[in-house]
C-alpha cells in the first residue's frame, strides 16, 4: 500500500516470452498505461548492426537495457506499430536500438 505523497510504482506484466527462431526473441507484456499488449522483438541481426555500445554489450546488459529503458520507460502508443491479429502493439526495436 502507497503511503501519502508516494508515487505509483510502474509495474509491468510480462505475459509471454518466446524464441520464435535462433535469432529472435519476442516478449510481449502490459504497463501501468493499460492501453492494451505490447511487444517487442530484438533479433540478432538488428543488434549486429546497433551501435557500438550494443554490439559489445553482454547478455545480461542488453536484457537490462530492453526491460529498463524499453518497456519501463513511458513510451509514447505513436512509437509503436498498430495491433496486430493478435491485439500486440509491436515496438520496432531497430529504430529503438538506434537511440544508443
Amino acid at each position: 500500500m502507497l503511503g501519502p505523497g508516494q508515487p505509483p510504482r510502474l509495474t509491468v506484466h510480462v505475459h509471454s516470452i518466446k524464441a520464435t527462431s535462433p535469432e529472435v526473441v519476442e516478449v510481449v507484456y502490459s504497463d501501468f498505461t493499460d492501453t492494451g499488449l505490447k511487444g517487442m522483438r530484438i533479433d540478432l541481426a538488428s543488434v549486429r548492426s546497433g551501435s557500438e555500445r550494443i554490439r559489445l554489450s553482454s547478455i545480461h546488459e542488453l536484457a537490462f537495457d530492453l526491460i529498463h529503458l524499453g518497456m519501463l520507460e513511458p513510451r509514447s502508443l505513436d512509437e509503436f506499430l498498430p495491433p496486430d491479429s493478435n491485439g500486440v502493439r509491436w515496438l520496432p526495436v531497430h529504430r529503438w536500438l538506434d537511440d544508443f
